[in-house]
């Protein structure tokens, strides 16, 4: 199942937002790519990635190294399979 909606970057609700497609959220080896980072943010260690839309999806998370690319270019890359939060 795929995903496009807002994704929320670090361990608190406050870090940034960012617009993210996922071919396949249930796939172990996930990989998103986003559409707008909106403020800029960069990470060279792995960070929490939560997906942030109401859905089937809401509140699925898990951790993904940051690759980003020329311009506003970016992919996450899970390093982890994405889980829904527990008690959901």
């Amino acid at each position: 199942m795929n995903y496009v909606g807002r994704a929320l970057i670090g361990d608190d609700l406050a870090g940034p937002q960012v617009q993210v497609r996922i071919d396949d959220v249930e796939e172990p080896r996930w990989k998103a790519v986003v559409v707008d980072r909106g403020p800029e943010w960069r990470s060279d260690e792995p960070v929490r990635v939560t997906l942030a839309d109401e859905g089937l999806y809401q509140g699925w998370s898990a951790m993904a190294r940051v690759d980003t690319g020329t311009g506003s270019e970016a992919l996450l890359r899970g390093e982890e399979p994405l889980t829904p939060p527990v008690g959901g």
